[in-house]
C-alpha cells in the first residue's frame, strides 16, 4: 500500500487529475505514473568504459533523436535511462536496448542516430554495432 503522504499534492498546488484518480482508488500509483512504452534505452555515463565520458553526450541527445522520430509518446514510446555503470569497463560508450537484450559498444552520435533509425524506429537491429546479446 502507498502511504497518503505520497499520493497527496503539494499544499500549495491544486491536485491534478490522476491524483484524484488515485485518491478514488481508480489507479494504482504505478498505474497513473507509468504509461506502456515499447522499448527501454540504456546508456552508460559513467568514465570506467568510456574515459572521455561520452556517454553524457549520447544521453543528451537521445530525446531529441526519439522526438524526431516519433518515439517519445504514444503507443511505440521508447522510455531511455542513464547509469553510471553497466559493468564492461571497456569499448564504452555503451548503450543497451531492451526487450531485446541488444549491447551496443562504442556507440558516436552518428550510430546513436542509427540505433533510433533502425531499431528503435525500424525494429532493425544496428547488427555491425551489436558485441553481445543476452
Amino acid at each position: 500500500m502507498v502511504p497518503d503522504s505520497f499520493l497527496a499534492p503539494p499544499p500549495h498546488h491544486p491536485p491534478r487529475p490522476v491524483e484524484n484518480a488515485i485518491a478514488a482508488g481508480e489507479y494504482t500509483a504505478v498505474q497513473a505514473i507509468m504509461e506502456p512504452y515499447s522499448r527501454h534505452v540504456l546508456v552508460c555515463t559513467g568514465g570506467f568504459c568510456s574515459p572521455n565520458r561520452g556517454g553524457r553526450e549520447l544521453y543528451a541527445l537521445l530525446p531529441e533523436l526519439l522526438q524526431r522520430e516519433g518515439l517519445l509518446f504514444g503507443p511505440d514510446r521508447v522510455k531511455r535511462g542513464e547509469t553510471p555503470c553497466l559493468g564492461v569497463c571497456a569499448g564504452g560508450p555503451i548503450v543497451v536496448v531492451y526487450p531485446e537484450g541488444v549491447w551496443y559498444s562504442a556507440v558516436t552520435p552518428q550510430l546513436l542516430d542509427r540505433i533510433v533509425r533502425e531499431h528503435l524506429r525500424d525494429g532493425r537491429i544496428v547488427e555491425d554495432a551489436v558485441f553481445f546479446r543476452l
